[in-house]
């Protein structure tokens, strides 16, 4: 559990194939959701959380990291 105020890195669910998520975001009409989707894919791919945040310019704490 995290203090008060402070961001929380959360789990990844891995029952969803990364494929899935390209696919989804592909498709998805919100720009936003579907840039979560394709950064949660690279994610699951293996690449780091940081690194998949800043794939899409993103801060670490806005994916919710660290």
């Amino acid at each position: 559990m995290c203090a008060e105020g402070a961001i929380c890195a959360l789990m990844i669910r891995e029952d969803v194939p990364p494929g899935e998520h390209r696919r989804l975001g592909k498709a998805w009409g919100d720009l936003r959701v579907a840039r979560r989707l394709l950064v949660l894919a690279a994610a699951l791919e293996g690449m780091s959380r940081e690194a998949a945040a800043r794939m899409r310019g993103w801060t670490a704490g806005r994916f919710g990291i660290g």
